[in-house]
């Protein structure tokens, strides 16, 4: 269930599909605004309100294109540090893409083993 959100993260929101229907047309630009949605649905408020609604639907989008790639029964990953020209975002971390099939504890066994190595 998501999060309940407070009028400040509703108003980001808003204007992140809004930048979301204008980066298509048509029935894909209704697609990417319902996968904005869907994608912070249950994001925190902290982490939406750190961050710009450019940035946040830069965020989305690439995920987005990680995800158009991925081959059904083989992970998808894409590890880089934005760049606003050729990422249509910027970010002073590395960011680590993740699209695959169903995988009960991903995050987390990612995220372990990630902080085991001092990432």
């Amino acid at each position: 269930m998501p999060a309940k959100r407070d009028l400040k993260t509703d108003a980001l929101l808003k204007q992140v599909s809004k930048l979301m229907r204008g980066s298509a047309k048509g029935a894909k630009a209704t697609t990417l605004v319902h996968y904005a949605e869907q994608y912070f649905a249950h994001m925190p408020p902290m982490d939406i309100h750190a961050r710009d609604p450019e940035t946040l639907a830069g965020i989305a989008r690439s995920h987005w294109k990680t995800a158009a790639q991925h081959k059904p029964g083989k992970p998808s990953v894409r590890v880089y540090r934005p760049d606003a020209k050729k990422d249509g975002w910027a970010s002073n971390h590395t960011i680590v893409e993740i699209v695959t099939d169903d995988m009960p504890f991903l995050v987390d066994s990612v995220s372990s083993e990630m902080n085991r190595r001092g990432l």
